[in-house]
């Protein structure tokens, strides 16, 4: 038991750092109230540090863990919650009913807010998780040592891509879970709706990511190629075409087998 309390005490001391800052923001957050001070910006500056709650403990907890309490592992903190929680809002469906009634050109920004809207409630466990990840990555990490052809990316340097792909795993495991969650809503056993979020999501978009990259590694000087050069563009543009192309028949494959965005949109 002690030696389990000796190991959870530096995270408590490395909460402590964005939990200082809250007494701060509610306090702005009150004064700015139209019965106090009736200044919307000072209300707004307190409303916004209680809107990026995650973010603050992804920066906060990382800074807090690592040693030094050098600032790459904040950098690291921040890089791994933005992929985090990006990521994850892709890959969250979004009910049919929830667009059913709205104009066309304004479907995607209400999808849009509904997936904001679901990630927040998770926000400040993905930026807990994103700053534990990346304090221990910096504590890890901050001497490797790579090959001389990758000596830039290495030392402190390689924390922030280790929370960038950490991010990744993190974006998978909460973005499938929303997904999971309103399939089961439906009374699908859990088994099934974990099937269904994996094949709704996974092999649709890993097939078009494999051939979009594959159709760019087979154009010469494409990967070279500026923002400037026609080559990027074309090369692009048609790698995403031939991706497209070849990614529709595997979500017919998938529907037909029960299974596929489709599906998955009946059972919200």
């Amino acid at each position: 038991m002690k030696k389990l309390i000796a190991k959870l005490q530096p995270i408590g001391r490395a909460l402590m750092l964005p939990i200082a800052v809250l007494p701060v923001a509610a306090l702005l957050l009150r004064l700015g109230q139209p019965d106090l001070l009736n200044l919307p910006a000072i209300a707004a500056a307190g409303d916004a540090i209680f809107s990026n709650l995650g973010l603050l403990f992804a920066l906060g907890v990382a800074v807090g863990l690592a040693r030094e309490n050098h600032g790459a592992a904040g950098l690291a903190g921040v890089v791994g919650y933005l992929v985090a929680t990006q990521g994850a809002k892709v890959l969250i469906d979004v009910p049919p009913e929830i667009t059913a009634n709205i104009p066309e050109q304004f479907k995607a920004l209400v999808s849009e807010t509904f997936r904001a809207k679901e990630l927040s409630k998770l926000s400040v466990p993905v930026g807990l998780l994103s700053g534990l990840i990346a304090g221990w990555a910096y504590n890890r990490f901050s001497e490797i040592r790579l090959p001389s052809y990758l000596a830039f990316f290495g030392g402190r340097r390689f924390v922030p891509i280790v929370s960038g792909f950490a991010g990744l795993a993190v974006a998978f495991v909460f973005g499938f879970g929303l997904t999971v969650v309103s399939v089961r809503r439906a009374g699908v056993p859990l088994r099934r709706a974990l099937s269904l979020a994996l094949a709704s999501d996974t092999i649709s978009i890993a097939v078009m990511e494999l051939v979009d990259n594959a159709f760019i590694l087979l154009v010469p000087g494409a990967l070279a190629a500026g923002l400037g050069d026609g080559r990027f563009w074309w090369s692009l543009a048609a790698s995403l075409a031939v991706a497209f192309v070849l990614t529709v028949p595997v979500n017919r494959a998938l529907i037909a087998r029960g299974r596929g965005h489709a599906v998955v949109h009946g059972l919200h």
